[in-house]
């Protein structure tokens, strides 16, 4: 289970770490997506998130 987990951390899926990091910080994509930009990175730093990690939220 260990070395499963490891994996699903450290592995090479960025955008999976990176939605996993929202949901630990108690955020959720779908509202990022809503907020205006300004917001969004509010909210991010706030969480204590880099910005410029979650770039793909404007999409």
């Amino acid at each position: 289970m260990k070395k499963w987990f490891d994996q699903f951390i450290c592995g090479h899926d960025g955008l999976r770490r990176q939605r996993l990091a929202l949901v630990l910080a108690g955020l959720k994509e779908e509202k990022l997506r809503a907020m205006s930009p300004d917001d969004r990175v509010a909210a991010l730093e706030k969480a204590r998130l880099d910005p410029y990690d979650y770039i793909y939220l404007c999409c």
